[in-house]
């Protein structure tokens, strides 16, 4: 079965102005965009539409007629997600060579993935990826309170293990401060 083709943004843009312009005639696309490739070997420079030029008649009459999806684009600095069969690790994007993206994965090693192998990533696994992260700088699983912590809730210190587990869980929890980083000075007589 043939399925809906993707296209660049560009490409869907410029199907949309056309359609939008002529109303919605479909079959005068299809004959001019014929015409151009055939006769002008594509649309030339300045046109609105040369993002047309990637497009061969086929593909052109898929988009039309079957449908089509617009292709994802990606910057440094974008959260993406690759699915695995363990789930989805999540990375920021830190170097993009063509059709590769490469982050720091869940491994974290600089490592690379192809673009059509990743999405962009949701709110939740970006805040959840970000959590994850900060718990391991401090080599702790997620959620791992220890005696000695103190967090902060509603403005007001809690130092009860028991509390900042269940303030965590409800999602009240405002941060904390670890207690691996309290600093002794040893100098204060008790």
């Amino acid at each position: 079965m043939i399925g809906k083709i993707k296209l660049t943004p560009e490409q869907a843009d410029a199907i949309q102005k056309w359609l939008c312009e002529r109303n919605g005639d479909k079959a005068a696309l299809l004959d001019v965009h014929a015409t151009a490739m055939k006769k002008q070997g594509g649309w030339r420079n300045g046109n609105p539409y040369r993002a047309f030029n990637g497009l061969d008649q086929a593909d052109m009459a898929r988009a039309l007629l079957i449908g089509y999806e617009v292709e994802e684009t990606f910057e440094v600095g974008d959260w993406v997600a690759c699915e695995y069969e363990d789930g989805a690790w999540i990375a920021q994007i830190e170097r993009i060579e063509g059709k590769k993206v490469f982050a720091q994965w869940e491994n974290g090693q600089l490592d690379w993935n192809y673009v059509h192998h990743i999405r962009h990533a949701t709110s939740e696994e970006i805040k959840a990826e970000k959590e994850y992260r900060a718990w391991k700088s401090i080599g702790r699983e997620v959620g791992g309170f220890r005696e000695g912590d103190i967090g902060i809730f509603k403005n007001e210190y809690v130092d009860h293990v028991d509390a900042l587990g269940v303030f965590y869980k409800d999602g009240v929890l405002t941060g904390f401060y670890p207690t691996e980083s309290f600093i002794e000075f040893g100098g204060a007589d008790e």
